[in-house]
């Protein structure tokens, strides 16, 4: 007997499991990236000295608010 990991039945709209499940990796792909460009973003900040934090308007405590855009 063969059980299928993957079946082909399409979905309500029309598309596959496999379809749906690239999808969700690019998109994961994109959150991901998207994540390392807010980390460098704060990990350049947070290599500034204060008076530099100042001239920007960013206090230091407020780095990842401030970037995250909380």
């Amino acid at each position: 007997m063969t059980t299928m990991i993957f079946p082909h039945a399409s979905s309500a709209d029309g598309k596959g499991l496999m379809s749906k499940a690239v999808s969700l990796w690019a998109a994961l792909a994109v959150l991901v990236r998207e994540e390392l460009k807010v980390r460098a973003a704060i990990a350049e900040l947070k290599q500034m000295n204060d008076r530099a934090l100042d001239d920007i308007g960013v206090a230091r405590h407020d780095i990842e608010r401030v970037v995250r855009g909380r």
